[in-house]
């Protein structure tokens, strides 16, 4: 394959069999000149780029998964958020306007976004004017994310008005003593109130979205 930096194109061999990482210097050894088969190279793979996107088009298939904020309002005892380093680092958010700048470029080819990867997204001051582009320009994309349930109203309704497809709950434990004990900041009473007002809302309004999801460890004690 060729590899271009500001030095201009270089030839890597990579070998395809293995999935190892591999390392290669790139050097004056390593470096060629522009020629021929380099060109035609570059416009093979733009020409599969065409025909990708091309597809895309027809039938959207991509799944786009980011955050869009780097705040977690809790402090798992396994998360990343546990560090009092990152739980204290500047905040970092993407604004609405940067999300729609992005999501315009790809919205087409896009058939489920999912608006968090390890942070709450429910913290971001930018979450509902997020939504609203999302259901308001791309109304064929399914939103999801996932969430720890501790924040209230009126969160509620937007996602209901949005047509929020699907809301996955990380809670962790079925009892307060042990999901307290592993979710640092949460309380039992408040996740299940949470929980428990979404599906009542959703009942009221006669809707089956979003979909709702908990993943959590079985603590009951074993029988013998």
């Amino acid at each position: 394959m060729f590899v271009k930096i500001e030095d201009g194109f270089h030839r890597v061999p990579v070998n395809l069999e293995t999935r190892a990482i591999q390392t290669k210097e790139l050097n004056e050894q390593t470096q060629v000149a522009e020629d021929d088969e380099i060109r035609n190279s570059i416009d093979g793979l733009g020409e599969l780029e065409k025909r990708f996107r091309r597809s895309l088009g027809k039938q959207p298939g991509l799944t786009l998964r980011l955050d869009i904020i780097n705040k977690c309002n809790l402090r798992c005892v396994m998360c990343h958020f546990s560090d009092e380093a990152i739980f204290k680092r500047p905040t970092r958010q993407l604004t609405a306007a940067e999300f729609e700048k992005l999501f315009d470029q790809i919205g087409a080819s896009v058939r489920q976004v999912m608006l968090s990867c390890g942070d709450e997204p429910l913290v971001s001051k930018h979450r509902p004017a997020i939504l609203e582009y999302l259901a308001r320009e791309h109304p064929q994309v399914a939103i999801e994310f996932c969430t720890n349930a501790t924040l209230r109203a009126p969160i509620r309704n937007l996602i209901l008005q949005t047509g929020v497809a699907r809301l996955l709950f990380s809670i962790d434990a079925v009892s307060k003593p042990l999901l307290e004990s592993i979710r640092a900041g949460c309380r039992y009473e408040q996740v299940l109130g949470n929980i428990m007002a979404l599906r009542d809302l959703r009942r009221q309004c006669g809707t089956r979205k979003p979909a709702l999801h908990l993943h959590f460890c079985n603590d009951e004690p074993e029988h013998p």
